[in-house]
């Protein structure tokens, strides 16, 4: 077992932290003793503020990887590639889908910003995967996680534009982080798109581990009912989490409804939160 130093740099709000950015996305910095990962870049233009107003040297960042390929979570690679040059970076495949939001006015993309080859040119050095990887010792990223939970459905809104016209989109690219920390297995989200209950029983199947130590990150409970998020929580019992901090896309509802359950093992994770683990 290892220790983590972990530090988001991107969230939708900024605390106390001075000089720190709010910007709606997700980017958390992972240090380990053999080195440093950045999951996820925020949308671009919070990141390398944030980090420099943070006292965060970018340059130690050893491997970039990607929840998903939506625009809020990938839009800050081109520049943190410029900035701090070429990376190995890990994604789902389907990153470079044509991830397509439906609004009231008709269908906005809103995937990745860059193409594959822009980002190619600038320095990434991908790599995509269906299965889990260790990117460092005690550093995993999951695989295609299962959508088995029946109060997880896949998102209505989500769509991909393809040759055949507007489909359902199932944001089949969607990943977790999992660590391997002295006090416990650790989770590390980005939109948790396949589910958070999803999520949580995907890794814990994986890794034999039933009891989750730690959960950070967005759970994508900003739409979610009262009924579901009844349903989270109570599901949410059996890994016996000990620490929840809560990021992005998880609404106010389903914050305040994890606040009350978990009292003072629950904090709100934004940008400028540094956890040692």
């Amino acid at each position: 077992m290892r220790s983590f130093t972990v530090t988001t740099l991107v969230e939708n709000t900024a605390g106390r932290w001075r000089n720190t950015l709010g910007e709606w996305g997700l980017a958390i910095l992972i240090d380990t003793p053999e080195g440093s990962i950045l999951w996820d870049t925020g949308q671009g233009n919070a990141l390398l503020p944030n980090a420099e107003a943070l006292q965060v040297d970018l340059n130690r960042v050893s491997k970039v990887a990607l929840s998903h390929g939506h625009y809020d979570h990938t839009g800050g690679l081109y520049s943190l590639l410029k900035s701090i040059g070429g990376r190995e970076v890990y994604a789902g495949e389907g990153l470079f889908s044509s991830h397509c939001l439906k609004e009231r006015e008709g269908f906005s993309f809103i995937g990745v910003p860059f193409s594959q080859l822009e980002l190619e040119e600038a320095g990434a050095r991908f790599h995509f995967s269906s299965e889990p990887l260790q990117l460092l010792p005690g550093v995993w990223m999951s695989g295609k996680i299962p959508r088995q939970s029946s109060f997880e459905p896949p998102e209505p809104q989500f769509y991909l534009n393809t040759p055949q016209g507007m489909q359902p989109d199932l944001l089949l690219d969607d990943r977790a982080l999992f660590l391997e920390t002295s006090n416990g297995l650790a989770v590390v989200l980005g939109c948790a798109h396949s589910g958070f209950i999803n999520t949580l029983e995907y890794i814990a199947s994986f890794t034999g581990v039933r009891e989750i130590f730690a959960v950070v990150g967005g759970t994508h409970l900003m739409a979610a009912d009262e009924n579901r998020i009844e349903r989270t929580l109570e599901a949410l019992k059996k890994y016996k989490v000990q620490q929840i901090g809560v990021s992005h896309c998880t609404g106010f509802k389903a914050a305040m409804a994890l606040a009350q359950e978990y009292g003072s093992r629950f904090f709100v994770n934004q940008a400028g939160t540094v956890l040692n683990w």
